[in-house]
């Protein structure tokens, strides 16, 4: 039973680490950057035990997230959180709509002056005063007139010259949108704030060198989390996270990998005894 415990500890920390937004993945779309300057929120229920008011909280995820596991996030910003929410359309759009508003995608931004595989934009918050930040692989949304007290206003925007890909060839045709376009939106929600930024990067490792400024500014001194909950739907890959720390291994890691060496040598021992 113990080799089959220890075994199954050692597959899961020889799993692969690459899934975009996850804490424990390097590549350009992960969040292990963010995770070493953060804590980690890897439950719904941790939420339960934050002082909201003292928290800003990044949730990004690759795909639509089941509700269950938002909706605490929802209730701590409604007690007075600030929430920074980016990914992928389906995400951003869904998130959206579990609030109730009405959004849709339009089609990818595009800056003329940077090529097909250059997806980082440069943006500026509104008014122009605070420095200007990076997104990498923006796009744009449609937003129906808001109902009742929820309202998306816009927030940050890119230069001139960019433009929507309504037609999906990568570059401008006659009639699509070209200018200044809204990427960044701020959320009143009960007494706290969500800033809505419709790229799929922004504090992720390819950005974050660049944008950690723009995230203390937003943090305002409060602790900042990183929501990991929906890893649970990744149940190989939530097992691995909760081995290790924001700070390095966790204990559980070092009891695991003591445990496979002691084996590992007591196996070496037998077999030399043997021989």
């Amino acid at each position: 039973m113990l080799l089959a415990i220890v075994a199954s500890i050692a597959t899961i920390l020889a799993v692969p680490t690459r899934l975009d937004y996850y804490v424990l993945d390097q590549g350009d779309l992960g969040h292990y950057k963010l995770g070493e300057e953060s804590s980690w929120i890897l439950s719904t229920r941790e939420l339960d035990n934050v002082e909201c008011k003292g928290v800003l909280i990044v949730a990004a995820a690759p795909r639509r997230v089941d509700p269950k596991y938002l909706a605490p996030i929802n209730r701590c910003v409604e007690s007075g959180a600030s929430l920074v929410l980016y990914g992928p359309p389906e995400f951003v759009v869904g998130y959206l709509e579990d609030l109730g508003i009405v959004a849709h995608y339009r089609g990818e931004v595009f800056n003329p002056l940077n090529t097909a595989r250059e997806r980082v934009v440069v943006a500026y918050l509104e008014g122009g005063e605070a420095a200007p930040f990076y997104i990498y692989s923006p796009y744009s949304i449609s937003v129906e007139p808001a109902r009742g007290d929820v309202a998306l206003e816009p927030y940050g925007y890119t230069g001139p010259l960019a433009f929507i890909d309504e037609v999906p060839n990568e570059l401008y045709d006659v009639g699509e949108p070209l200018g200044v376009l809204p990427v960044a939106y701020i959320l009143r929600l009960g007494d706290g704030l969500i800033y809505v930024f419709t790229a799929r990067g922004v504090f992720t490792n390819n950005l974050y060198d660049y944008n950690s400024k723009l995230l203390r500014e937003l943090a305002s001194g409060r602790k900042i989390l990183v929501y990991q909950a929906w890893v649970q739907e990744e149940l190989v890959l939530y097992f691995k996270i909760l081995l290790y720390t924001p700070r390095g291994i966790s204990p559980y890691y070092v009891v695991a990998t003591t445990l496979l060496s002691i084996m590992v040598a007591v196996y070496v021992v037998k077999q030399i005894r043997g021989g």
